[in-house]
């Protein structure tokens, strides 16, 4: 997927500026330790390429009867 037409390099960057400042809006504690999550998935996914981040994105589908 192509995340540059948005500025955004990858999915971390994406977490970095959506998920985590909804959040941070909500916690004001929680911004150092998502800058320092931010910075670990990077250097994780730099090292290995897996996209490793703190949040679980589901969908579920319902049946029609």
């Amino acid at each position: 997927m192509d995340y540059s037409d948005l500025g955004f390099r990858d999915r971390i960057d994406i977490w970095c500026a959506g998920y985590a400042i909804s959040i941070a809006r909500k916690y004001p504690r929680v911004i150092i330790v998502q800058k320092v999550l931010g910075v670990v998935a990077k250097i994780f996914y730099y090292i290995s390429g897996v996209v490793f981040l703190p949040t679980v994105s589901l969908a579920v589908m319902k049946k029609e009867k």
